[in-house]
């Protein structure tokens, strides 16, 4: 075995991967025939998992209703690309990213009271009704709203006149058994 000295230039790269436009193509059908009419949120964060966020999003981008990102720079990066379906920041309401949340058409997930006053004010200030997604905790203790108190918070958000609310979800732990706690609490919120 040969040892490449860090400092040497690696012409032929050790490891790849390559994606097929058809192959991804034919995935979004494949789900669009499970989920009927249901709408389809393509979640292409961290650059779509290491896949090139521009280059995926592009090519799916006439098969999908929305896309979801975490972090404002990557939902400018598909903006300034020219994509105009919605998206939606799936990661931390940040109070500095609110303008540009606004002034981009971006959906933030608010959890907290104080996002939601936030967001609703800088919307009010700048006079552009907006849509927020919740994201509840439903057991996997990640940054949602406690599955608990999510009732009143969604009453709240919804008599705002500056915020709709486009979605709400939650995160399944990929444990079957707590899976059905999980989807057993969040059916309790939905009815």
């Amino acid at each position: 075995m040969k040892l490449v000295n860090s400092e040497q230039k690696i012409k032929k790269p050790l490891v790849w991967f390559e994606i097929s436009k058809k192959n991804l193509r034919y995935n979004i059908t494949q789900i669009k025939s499970l989920v009927k009419s249901s709408k389809i949120m393509a979640v292409v964060k961290a650059n779509a998992y290491g896949a090139g966020i521009l280059g995926v999003s592009k090519i799916i981008e006439k098969d999908v209703n929305a896309f979801g990102v975490v972090g404002i720079l990557e939902a400018i990066a598909l903006r300034d690309s020219g994509i105009t379906k919605p998206i939606i920041n799936l990661g931390i309401y940040s109070f500095e990213d609110a303008e540009k949340l606004i002034n981009n058409n971006i959906s933030p997930t608010i959890v907290t009271f104080a996002a939601f006053r936030d967001f609703e004010r800088r919307s009010k200030k700048l006079k552009i009704k907006n849509s927020v997604w919740i994201s509840v905790d439903t057991g996997l203790n990640r940054l949602s709203v406690p599955y608990q108190n999510t009732v009143k918070y969604i009453s709240e958000v919804s008599k705002s006149k500056w915020l709709a609310i486009e979605g709400v979800f939650s995160t399944l732990t990929e444990d079957k058994e707590f899976d059905r706690v999980q989807y057993d609490r969040f059916m309790k919120v939905k009815k």
